[in-house]
């Protein structure tokens, strides 16, 4: 009797020891996916965005004469060119995936902060901490070809 007592107790003390390692790996395996999807927001980003339009209010509008061939470019080594109304800029960015934000610094210290609002393989949506444009929504295409 005693023999089945202690086989009872063995076997009542490996069953939360299993559970824990299947937790674990089910842990492991999810912490896998969630860096995979966040490298793979991070990729979408590193494009060649070309200016597409502007929304005000839900209504859209085409950019004017001067920014027809503006862009953004962003690199994987955090550098990043711009052409906004003829003017290139260059610099480094911070892209923040939790706050869902890009901050741009360019060789002259200035920064400006970017608040995404849609990032897909060919479309970003942007809004900027800038007081005169903080209502505009700011569309790009990518060049990346399906």
């Amino acid at each position: 009797m005693k023999t089945t007592s202690k086989n009872l107790k063995l076997s009542i003390k490996t069953i939360p020891i299993s559970g824990l390692l299947n937790s674990m790996s089910l842990l492991l395996f999810t912490m896998g996916i969630t860096t995979n999807a966040q490298q793979i927001e991070t990729n979408r980003l590193l494009n060649n965005w070309h200016l597409d339009t502007y929304v005000i209010s839900g209504k859209k509008y085409a950019p004017n004469k001067k920014e027809k061939e503006d862009f953004m470019l962003f690199n994987d080594d955090m550098s990043f060119i711009s052409k906004s109304e003829g003017k290139q800029e260059n610099g480094i960015y911070i892209f923040n995936r939790n706050g869902a934000y890009i901050v741009m610094t360019n060789e002259n210290g200035e920064t400006l902060k970017a608040n995404i609002i849609s990032l897909t393989k060919k479309h970003l949506v942007l809004t900027f901490d800038i007081d005169e444009m903080s209502a505009i929504e700011v569309h790009y295409n990518s060049t990346i070809k399906d």
